[in-house]
């Protein structure tokens, strides 16, 4: 019986806890890696940046002119409702 009730008790708080979070009353606290994985994934990240920031500001130019493309005819088929 005690088993049954400690384990509500501790689930009970942790449904606290996430929902205090979710309300944003409390950070998040957040499990830090080790000093051997930061360095590893640090030189990982230098290596790829530059071409992984160019591919994403190109893929976000494209969906800006696709969107705006988008709104253009459907201004022109709609009118200034939109819809």
């Amino acid at each position: 019986m005690t088993d049954l009730s400690s384990k509500n008790a501790k689930m009970n708080s942790l449904l606290n806890r996430k929902r205090k979070v979710d309300m944003g009353a409390q950070p998040a606290v957040e499990a830090s890696p080790g000093p051997s994985q930061i360095t590893e994934s640090a030189e990982v990240v230098d290596r790829k940046e530059p071409k992984l920031e160019q591919e994403e500001r190109r893929k976000a130019a494209d969906a800006l002119l696709r969107e705006s493309k988008r709104a253009k005819e459907r201004a022109e088929m709609v009118g200034p409702q939109g819809w």
